[in-house]
């Protein structure tokens, strides 16, 4: 992810990491009573780079690592991307980005 990363924002393109998941938080009122939640970030399925080419296009790179495969969210969210005129990968090494980019 690091090299993919590296070699968008060097080619000129603007790309940076999208985290998602999730944290329990606890959060005290001021009558002492505390109360727990979960909160989610960012959207289900959203790619690992997300970036504008130097020519405007949007990119969505899921980075994939051996014989990982991506989740039914991820694939949706690649071919959304693909449907509106972006550029949408799944990436095993940077040589698949290479070849697309």
């Amino acid at each position: 992810m690091a090299q993919v990363l590296q070699y968008l924002n060097y080619r000129g393109h603007y790309a940076y990491r999208q985290n998602t998941g999730g944290a329990r938080s606890s959060y005290t009122d001021k009558f002492g009573r505390t109360s727990h939640r979960f909160i989610r970030f960012g959207h289900p399925g959203i790619s690992d780079i997300i970036g504008i080419s130097n020519m405007g296009v949007f990119i969505a790179v899921e980075c994939k690592h051996g014989y990982n495969k991506p989740t039914k969210e991820q694939l949706q969210f690649i071919n959304e991307v693909r449907k509106r005129g972006g550029v949408g990968l799944i990436a095993y090494s940077l040589t698949d980005v290479e070849k697309v980019l």
